[in-house]
Parts: C-alpha cells; structure tokens; sequence
C-alpha cells in the first residue's frame, strides 16, 4: 500500500508545484520518485506527465514568443540531448543518483541567489552564449530529464514580459521533451508496461494541478518559491545518501 501511494503523493506535489510556477515538475517528481524507484524507471514513469502539462502551457501562451531570439538556445539543447541520453543508458545506476542530487542542489543555490541572474544576464547576452545555456540543458534533459533551470535563469535574464517567460518555457519545455521523448522511445526505454502505470496515476496529476491553480490565487508567489527551494534541497540530500 505505501509503495502504491508514495508516487501519487510525489505526483501530486510536482503537479502542484508546475501548475502554480509554471515550472518544476521534473524538479520534484524525479528526485523523490527515484528513493522508491529506479532512476531510469522513475524518469519514464513521469513523462507522460510532464508531455501533457507542457503542452497545455505552450498552447495557453503561444502568443507571448519570439522565436528568432531564442534560436540559439533550441539549437544547443538539440545537439546536447543525444548526449545525455547515451550517458543515461551506459553511466551506472549510483553515478546517476548522485549526478542527479548534485545538480539539483545547485540548481536550487543558483535560483536562490542573485549572482544567478546576473550570470545568466551577462552569459545569454550573445548568441554563443544562448547555443552554450541550450548545450547544458539538452544534455540534461537527456541524461536526467531535468532540463530546465539552466533556460529559466536564461529566460528570465532575457524576457520582456512574464507573459513572455511563461510562453517561452511552455514551448521551449514541449520542444525539448518532445525529442528527448523520441530518443528514450528509440532506445526501447519506452514499453507499454511504464505507460499503463502512469495512466493509473493521472488523478494524482490532476488533483495537484487543480490544487496549483487554487493556491496560486491566494499563496504568495515569494513564499510559495521558497517553499519549493527548501524541499528540492531536501529531497537533494536526501538522494545522496540514499
């Protein structure tokens, strides 16, 4: 019974999470659900998830995008994904859990910190660095399937509008697991088994987005961050020692 109920309770705190930020649902989902499951079967069970909330958000702001701003950056994160996914089929099981904890703890010191934005200011500046920030997060997104907060820290540094950010990472996101998706499909990580079981978990998924979009009304945004901040670094630690 618990080995059934701890990933709807993971599933519904990154629906939640990903619904009131707009954002972040690997970054919870992934390194909880890998303390009861293998990281390689933890990164295929959510995607079905992540696919669809990307999807929505991408549709709901796709009016808010300049595409020719950004090009370099999708430019990176293509060539960086086939990378990361060969290093997610040939690294060993600890190396990954580790890898894993350790770049969501920096993750979190650099979306915490000021010096954070300002690097990705000065870094996404030119096109070189956009194609470099694309580079990092491709290959994240193959390798963890985390491959977000390299380009939030960029959007953030470069966008003129939330409604911009928000577009961005919405197609931006759906573009990324879109081909990360293929490759984990090419690879044979993707069997009808992993996909059964994740439809069976889709209440959790709505219930922590329902659950999002009500609290998002009436939570501070700058609470509601540093909540998640503090239980990524957590479940960071947590994966370590694990």
């Amino acid at each position: 019974m618990l080995n059934e109920l701890a990933p709807a309770i993971i599933l519904i705190l990154a629906a939640f999470t990903f619904s009131f930020a707009g954002f972040g649902f690997p970054w919870v989902a992934l390194p909880l659900l890998s303390l009861v499951m293998p990281l390689r079967e933890a990164i295929i069970f959510h995607y079905p998830f992540v696919l669809a909330l990307v999807f929505y958000h991408a549709w709901r702001y796709r009016g808010h995008l300049a595409w020719r701003r950004h090009l370099p950056l999708l430019v990176g994160a293509a060539a960086g994904m086939p990378l990361g996914v060969w290093l997610l089929l040939a690294l060993p099981e600890d190396i990954m859990r580790k890898g894993m904890a350790l770049f969501v703890a920096l993750s979190v010191l650099a979306l915490s910190r000021d010096w954070g934005e300002r690097l990705a200011k000065k870094v996404s500046a030119t096109p070189l660095g956009g194609a470099a920030i694309g580079l990092l997060s491709g290959w994240l997104q193959g390798a963890y399937a985390i491959g977000g907060p390299p380009v939030v820290l960029y959007i953030m540094a470069r966008a003129k509008s939330p409604q911009e950010i928000k577009g961005f990472l919405g197609v931006y996101f759906t573009f990324i697991c879109v081909v990360s998706a293929s490759l984990y499909l090419a690879s044979g990580l993707f069997t009808a088994h992993w996909f059964k079981l994740s439809l069976y978990y889709s209440p959790a998924v709505l219930i922590g987005t329902v659950a999002g979009a009500w609290a998002f009304k009436r939570v501070s945004p700058a609470v509601f961050r540093k909540i998640v901040l503090v239980l990524l670094l957590a479940a960071a630690v947590a994966l370590w020692f694990s």
